[in-house]
């Protein structure tokens, strides 16, 4: 129902745009630390900002879908980028759940940059028959299957997937190296043969992804390998929302917010949301 218009092209991509830059207030810090705060130098007070982003909080309690999925993070103790829930998971996990259980009955699901797997858990609780957990991070693989073990009752219907953005399919005989480290992406990584898939098309039904990169030479990566994970039925929802902490590079939201992103554009019928409830989720 959210997608509009003549579906002329393969794939189809829902985009939810947002920017919330006055959201959450900056933290307060020293005159003299103010330049190396802005230049994206991680020198920061944990115990300070603690109270103005709960990103550095040890877990996170979000409901959806009638479940309260209990998040770790752990970005308190590493300081590295997808340990903890952005605004971007708030508000895309609440546009997943008003689309409704229908929606997402039986679907397999692949979440890119999966971060902590708050959109994966959302898309297990509202029905959907596997989920697929992505990125190029071990680290952040870890927390991620952590996290869906502790909400997720059905082993068999969740997993992690390491997938590095712009990579090919791994040849039969790739070097094990290349693998490790996110050179190609495992023929394992395709959609499981369950639910919609009815045993045949290993292509997923729904992508989903939340602030995936401000910068905007990666953009043509994530298209490379939306189109490598998705058939003429998969529908895309990926969402942008500027943190108000630690983002310095920001082309892709403005780019985003003046007219869009063409690149999709050229394999994907798209459509812009830039208001509704779900956006309150992330205020």
């Amino acid at each position: 129902a959210h997608i509009v218009g003549a579906n002329t092209r393969r794939e189809m991509l829902t985009l939810v745009s947002c920017a919330i830059l006055s959201a959450l207030p900056l933290p307060a810090i020293a005159n003299e630390d103010k330049d190396i705060y802005k230049s994206g130098v991680t020198k920061y007070d944990t115990r300070k900002l603690a109270e103005e982003w709960e990103g550095f909080l040890p877990e996170r309690q979000v409901l959806r879908g009638g479940k309260n999925i209990v998040v770790t993070q752990e970005f308190g103790d590493k300081k590295k980028n997808g340990l903890a829930v952005y605004e971007g998971n708030l508000i895309l996990t609440s546009f997943m759940e008003g689309l409704g259980k229908e929606y997402w009955k039986d679907t397999r699901v692949l979440e890119l940059g999966c971060g902590t797997a708050l959109g994966s858990i959302t898309a297990s609780v509202m029905g959907a028959a596997s989920v697929t957990a992505s990125d190029r991070e071990d680290t952040v693989l870890a927390l991620a299957a952590k996290n869906m073990q502790s909400n997720l009752p059905d082993a068999s219907k969740f997993r992690t997937s390491k997938i590095s953005w712009g990579t090919d399919l791994c040849a039969p005989n790739a070097e094990r190296y290349k693998r490790e480290i996110g050179g190609c992406w495992d023929a394992s990584s395709k959609a499981p043969l369950v639910g919609r898939g009815g045993g045949v098309d290993d292509k997923y039904d729904v992508i989903i992804g939340a602030d995936l990169t401000y910068t905007s030479g990666l953009i043509e990566l994530l298209a490379k390998t939306l189109v490598d994970f998705s058939g003429a039925k998969t529908e895309i929802i990926l969402c942008w929302c500027e943190p108000t902490l630690f983002t310095f590079n920001t082309d892709v939201m403005s780019e985003l917010n003046e007219k869009g992103i063409p690149l999709f554009e050229k394999d994907f019928v798209v459509e812009r949301i830039t208001s509704g409830a779900a956006f309150d989720a992330g205020l």
